[in-house]
């Protein structure tokens, strides 16, 4: 058992993501070599990644050569479509606190783990929580990283996922199995407001919501 720390990447100057499976860039490099190659790279689609993407004020990418990839001016633009990731979130240019919890969600909803645990504890720096690691417990560690989040937030974007029409069951809890549920939520807000906290309780979630009539 182990604890991760969500502070572990929060003071990174540089990250450099050495692209194990990405040629060496043309001297001219176009847009057209960066949606090819580069955002093909599988860096892009692991888990633990994300944090190290984000974290860091200066992001450098090296080709399998190790051959620099120097930032162009749509670099960030291209980043954002590869990875859902605001271009303004790189570089710390914005708080992640300023983005919902189901935004920060939809960035992971792409991204695999080896391990099904691991799939929630990549995500506890995004969130800022510390929780036990408990290699076993399978998807059990999701549920456990979104109730940490309950505890430490009032943010009810948490519950703005959705499931696919062709997984869908009349079975469900009100927390999601997977980041991949959050995969449509990359625009979903949420702005504080004085309603009286969300707990989880030893019956479940007890939360005040507003009846808008229709």
């Amino acid at each position: 058992m182990g604890v991760s720390s969500p502070d572990q990447y929060s003071n990174s100057e540089v990250c450099y993501a050495y692209l194990q499976d990405v040629p060496e860039p043309p001297s001219d490099m176009t847009k057209d070599w960066l949606h090819k190659e580069f955002t093909n790279a599988r860096w892009f689609t692991r888990g633990w990644t994300l944090r190290e993407m984000i974290a860091p004020r200066k992001l450098e990418f090296f080709s399998r050569g190790w051959c620099p990839i120097r930032s162009t001016s749509p670099f960030k633009r291209i980043l954002e479509q590869r990875t859902r990731v605001p271009a303004r979130v790189f570089g710390n240019q914005v708080s992640l606190q300023n983005m919902s919890i189901a935004q920060r969600m939809s960035w992971a909803s792409e991204r695999e783990t080896t391990r099904a645990e691991d799939m929630a504890y990549c995500l506890m720096g995004l969130f800022n929580i510390n929780m036990p690691m408990l290699y076993g417990e399978g998807d059990r560690a999701f549920i456990r990283l979104q109730e940490g989040i309950i505890k430490n937030s009032d943010d009810m974007s948490i519950f703005a996922w959705v499931t696919p029409m062709s997984k869908f069951s009349a079975l469900s809890g009100l927390l999601a199995s997977s980041p991949k549920l959050f995969a449509t939520t990359g625009h979903v807000k949420w702005r504080a407001n004085n309603n009286p906290p969300h707990e989880i309780t030893n019956k479940g979630i007890k939360l005040p919501l507003k009846i808008v009539p229709r």
